[in-house]
């Protein structure tokens, strides 16, 4: 038996800003100007004023320039007040994490 493939990926924490109540507009953005061009997706795991998210690409594979590009529409969202402050995690194994 081998062992299983591995799923690469990493978490996002946001923490929305005075402004920014609307999540799912936020998230409709990153999803639209960084997720869907790279291959990506990502599971909402608790709503609250802190917004963690799992992000994997589809072909169970994120990578670390991934990473770097959420980073950067997170950082735009940030400057424009949506956004108040978030965290982009290193790249993990998911599947060892089960």
């Amino acid at each position: 038996m081998s062992a299983p493939c591995p799923v690469f990926g990493f978490t996002v924490e946001i923490e929305l800003g005075d402004a920014s109540s609307n999540v799912d507009s936020i998230a409709r953005q990153v999803e639209r100007d960084v997720l869907e061009r790279r291959g990506l997706e990502w599971t909402r795991e608790q709503t609250t004023r802190v917004v963690r998210y799992v992000v994997r690409g589809e072909s169970s594979q994120a990578t670390d320039d991934d990473r770097q590009a959420l980073a950067a529409r997170l950082g735009t969202l940030r400057e424009r007040g949506a956004v108040h402050a978030f965290r982009v995690g290193p790249i993990v194994d998911f599947s060892s994490a089960a």
